[in-house]
Formats: C-alpha cells, sequence, structure tokens
C-alpha cells in the first residue's frame, strides 16, 4: 500500500493511492487481526488493491461509518486477473480492462456497537473485465464479541454477465487465555455457470 490522504473530523476524511477496496469485511481486517491463519474462500471474489480515491467517514451518529471509492480497474483481484489472462491475442485490445476510460468503484456502509457488534455491507464493480461486461460484487458481514466469545459470518456474491459465483461461512471462536483461543469455522462456496453443473466446495 502506498497512500496519502487527510481527515477533516470524523465524518469525512479522504486518501489517494494504492489500497484496498472497501469490499468484504474479513480482507479488509489486517493480517495480524485475522481469526484463522490464512484468508479465506471469499478472497478469491473481492477487488482487492487499486489505486484510486476514497472519502470516509467513521462513527458517525453514534457509530455509522461509511466508504466511498473509485478506482483503476481491479487486475489483482482474483476473478478479475484470471478472466483477463484468459483473453487470447486475437481479442480486441480496445475492449480490454487494462486501458481506456474503464474504472471500478466500491461503496461500504457500516454500524459499530463499541467493540461489541459490528455489521457492514458493500457493493463493488470493475468495468468490462471480459471485454463487454463488467465485474459486480456484493458483500454483508457481522461479528459479536462478548466476554471472550467471537461470532462472525460473512456472505459475498460475484458476478459476470450470468455466471455467478457465492462464499458464506460461519465462524466461531472462544479466547481463554489473552495467548491462547479455540476456533472452528466453516465455509461454503459455490459456482453456478450460465452453461454447465453447478458446482460447491466446503471446508471446515
Amino acid at each position: 500500500d502506498a497512500e496519502v490522504g487527510y481527515k477533516f473530523n470524523n465524518a469525512a476524511s479522504v486518501k489517494v493511492g494504492m489500497f484496498k477496496t472497501p469490499v468484504g469485511m474479513d480482507f479488509n481486517a489486517s493480517g495480524k487481526k485475522l481469526d484463522i491463519t490464512k484468508r479465506g474462500m471469499e478472497k478469491f471474489l473481492v477487488l482487492e488493491r487499486s489505486l484510486g480515491i476514497m472519502a470516509s467517514g467513521r462513527n458517525i451518529a453514534g457509530g455509522f461509518g461509511y466508504d466511498i471509492g473509485y478506482f483503476n480497474p481491479t487486475t489483482r483481484s482474483g476473478l478479475v486477473s484470471i478472466v483477463d489472462t484468459e483473453m487470447t491475442d486475437s481479442d480486441d485490445i480496445t475492449a480490454r480492462n487494462t486501458v481506456g476510460d474503464d474504472k471500478a468503484y466500491a461503496v461500504r456502509g457500516m454500524y459499530d456497537m463499541g467493540k461489541m457488534l459490528h455489521v457492514e455491507a458493500s457493493y463493488g464493480s470493475s468495468e468490462k473485465v471480459d471485454g463487454i461486461n463488467d465485474y459486480k460484487v456484493w458483500d454483508v458481514g457481522t461479528a459479536y464479541r462478548i466476554q471472550g466469545a467471537t461470532l462472525k459470518a460473512e456472505y459475498i456474491e460475484g458476478k459476470l454477465d450470468v455466471d455467478k459465483i457465492y462464499v458464506w461461512y460461519l465462524h466461531a471462536g472462544y479466547q481463554f487465555t489473552p495467548m491462547y483461543e479455540a476456533v472452528v469455522r466453516y465455509y461454503q462456496g459455490t459456482f453456478k455457470p450460465d452453461i454447465g453443473d453447478s458446482s460447491s466446495l466446503n471446508n471446515t
């Protein structure tokens, strides 16, 4: 990441540079704050990092917050990069998502009740990732913490034309001491193509 910014107050700040787009609850947690040792299946669907500008606000009216970002095409996204790579040399180069006026944008709203409850929803899109269609993704997530216990859930869905991929997880953890916590997380991922059979993968 490389960014510069200015904070006017809690309700308004702005930054410019290369940073994470505001789609995905677990994705936007820093590495040291992850509940498990690796990022999960949903990371493939987020817009990842990109060069852009974003306005943000936090702790508004007792806990509300927002992010509104405008970015270059999100070619670091797992799904976007695969689709872009699969385009052949014969494809019209002017239609690729890495040139011209193509762009990406993302918005996120959230609510925090101190450190006990966090709820957020986000939406993003990157233009013409296959030369024609925009990649669209939306996400909802929540986290609840009380007396050493942590409960989390997140659902993210990506769509390109009529192909759809979605991932969700349920997470539970309990911290016995400041050094030791037991956690369990269940993932479910499903791919529904326009043509052919759907496929699913789960992991615990």
